[in-house]
């Protein structure tokens, strides 16, 4: 997932690790809260994940009943 990959990168340079030199990460789960302006200007382009759709419940498992905003489960937030 491109949360947990994210994570890793921002706690890794949040503790002075080496990173690498890029990182591509591609994810329509890049923004768990399903809040962001695009989940409405590009419905259209992306029919996966909408608000209130049966994908939308798997983010819980992923964040384990916290909050879906906090920045190393969702570093795209739209918060």
């Amino acid at each position: 997932m491109a949360g947990s990959s994210s994570a890793t990168l921002v706690n890794a340079r949040d503790h002075g690790l080496p990173l690498p030199a890029a990182a591509y990460v591609m994810s329509p789960y890049a923004d768990l809260t399903l809040a962001g302006a695009t989940m409405e200007t590009r419905r259209e382009a992306d029919p996966l994940l909408q608000p209130g759709s049966t994908s939308a419940p798997a983010s819980n498992d992923y964040t384990a009943g916290q909050d879906a905003a906090l920045g190393l489960i969702a570093r795209c937030s739209p918060t």
